[in-house]
């Protein structure tokens, strides 16, 4: 439900379009509706910041270059609270300002409380596994994720390491590195790529075919 504030008229009409990136190869989700394009593309705080800063607001799936209905349309516009109204708190600004503290902050966030190298098989020949120990983590297998803040085995610091196992309160990554100096304290695992905007990559475009 949008917040229906169009006392002083609608205004920043605009029409967007968010798209699977293509490799040529890998099969991209397609949709039947809107709810699971919206859910597929945007988190629940995403849409709620739609549904409460938007004055008119109407989504649409698309078909894609190929025909398939990969890809999400939405067009918005915000009314405004009238004169005297401080510009960060009018509609516009408020969807920009709390869009922009989501993507901010990762999808996943957990403190690191140790980290140990293993070169034993299940790493496989020529290779390093890092078993890390982060409780309470949700973290899937195939995820990637970001490091930063550890100590002593500082060559954990690095973007983009694939979780290639996981249990209730470690997972596995294999850095770049092979050669590990011994953990002592600290450090953060974060998604990489993936912030509480948005559920999955998406190449975002802008439409002057508007929705109504």
């Amino acid at each position: 439900m949008t917040n229906s504030d169009n006392t002083f008229g609608t205004f920043n009409k605009i029409t967007h379009i968010a798209a699977q990136p293509y490799d040529g190869s890998t099969a991209l989700t397609t949709f039947s509706n809107t709810t699971e394009a919206k859910n597929y593309f945007f988190t629940a705080g995403a849409q709620t910041i739609f549904d409460e800063t938007c004055t008119e607001l109407q989504w649409a799936v698309i078909n894609d270059a190929r025909g398939d209905a990969t890809s999400l349309k939405w067009t918005m516009t915000f009314g405004t609270k009238g004169a005297g109204t401080a510009a960060a708190d009018d509609w516009a600004e408020q969807h920009k300002t709390r869009k922009q503290a989501l993507i901010d902050a990762p999808l996943k966030s957990f403190a690191i409380q140790g980290a140990s190298q293993d070169n034993g098989s299940s790493a496989g020949e020529g290779t390093w596994i890092v078993t890390v120990t982060a409780n309470g983590h949700n973290f899937e297998v195939g995820e990637q994720v970001t490091i930063t803040g550890v100590n002593g085995m500082t060559q954990l610091n690095e973007e983009a390491q694939l979780i290639v196992a996981k249990a209730t309160n470690t997972f596995d990554v294999l850095p770049d590195t092979h050669s590990f100096s011994n953990y002592t304290s600290g450090g953060t695992a974060v998604s990489y790529g993936k912030n509480q905007w948005s559920n999955n990559h998406g190449v975002i475009s802008t439409s002057s075919d508007h929705l109504f």
